[in-house]
């Protein structure tokens, strides 16, 4: 679900529910061909279908960060991952473009997912390893909390 269909009435409802954040990450930083950006975007979009596809309703994809730099991605990253966490979501996420690296300290995020890891896997396949992928951050984190 898309932060962007949650209004000020159906929050207080739905927070319950909806207890996982996703942030995508484009990764962009500005010495793309307008071409490459596009490509970029799409990759990132297919990520986050896959994922949107099968968790509605339990997953808010927030907006996108956009831009990175070698100098304050990091940090930046990390703030807004906490500050997501502290706003009350108990699992955040990100998703990445390809072909971008990003370097985060693990406590900051749940799941990293990265669109390169997928490359030469059809859709079904991609939707079938990321679902999985969340599912088991869900089940390792509820076994932790319950022992």
């Amino acid at each position: 679900m898309k932060f962007s269909d949650i209004d000020k009435e159906q929050w207080p409802l739905l927070k319950p529910y909806l207890d996982t954040v996703l942030l995508p990450v484009t990764g962009l930083s500005g010495t793309e061909e307008p071409w490459e950006a596009t490509r970029g975007l799409e990759q990132l979009r297919d990520l986050i279908d896959a994922i949107e596809d099968s968790f509605r309703g339990r997953v808010v994809i927030y907006p996108a960060y956009h831009y990175i730099s070698e100098f304050t991605t990091k940090e930046q990253l990390q703030h807004i991952c906490s500050r997501l966490r502290a706003n009350g979501f108990n699992y955040v996420m990100i998703a990445i473009r390809g072909d971008t690296k990003l370097q985060m300290d693990k406590p900051y995020y749940d799941l990293l997912l990265s669109y390169s890891d997928y490359k030469g896997l059809t859709v079904s396949d991609m939707k079938k390893d990321v679902h999985g992928k969340i599912v088991a951050v869900w089940d390792t984190k509820r076994d932790d909390t319950n022992m």
